[in-house]
């Protein structure tokens, strides 16, 4: 899928629209096409950005904020 398409899938989700309006511009023309609210898509990129989350941010946080700074806080 087009990164497009993850970002109004999730817009959708959070305002919490069944479809949308999805605009292309230029400047030498404009297509406007109706994107339909796709529930089983939502559902799995809501298990990637779990995994995501689970598996690298936390991680990275705790490397970032505690683990790399572990010295400096004092007990």
């Amino acid at each position: 899928a087009h990164d497009y398409y993850y970002q109004v899938q999730g817009q959708m989700l959070r305002t919490d629209l069944e479809k949308c309006d999805f605009v292309v511009f230029t400047q030498k023309d404009m297509l406007i096409t109706t994107i339909v609210r796709d529930t089983v898509f939502i559902e799995q990129m809501l298990e990637k950005l779990e995994l995501f989350f689970n598996d690298f941010f936390v991680h990275a946080l705790k490397e970032t904020f505690f683990y790399r700074n572990y010295e400096s806080f004092s007990f």
